[in-house]
């Protein structure tokens, strides 16, 4: 997969959200943005929003390795690990959503 940012990965996406309706389009936009700048203090209401939100099954490939992949660049930082922390739900669904995909980022939060 052709490395580029979180956005880029998702901004197309439409069919990722269980949920297709237009304020959390826009509002999960919005938020790729904040999660790319590392604006810790989003973390948590992004973290929720994708394990309420969030069907790996409904997105593309390249859409939903992105959005692991990043995933697995917050749990690489100690700063933004302790983040995860607050609100690791997220990582049980999106787990159970696609165990091939997430095998990675499932050792690294067993690892750390």
């Amino acid at each position: 997969m052709k490395k580029g940012t979180l956005n880029n990965c998702l901004m197309g996406e439409r069919y990722g959200c269980k949920n297709n309706r237009n304020k959390h389009t826009c509002w999960w936009r919005g938020s790729i943005q904040k999660l790319e700048k590392h604006y810790i203090r989003w973390y948590i209401e992004m973290f929720e929003f994708i394990a309420i939100h969030i069907d790996l099954g409904k997105m593309g490939i390249e859409s939903a390795q992105g959005l692991i992949e990043h995933i697995n660049r917050l749990l690489d930082s100690e700063k933004e690990r302790k983040e995860i922390n607050y609100a690791p739900n997220f990582l049980c669904v999106l787990r159970k959503q696609n165990i091939v995909l997430t095998e990675d980022m499932d050792k690294k939060g067993n690892n750390k």
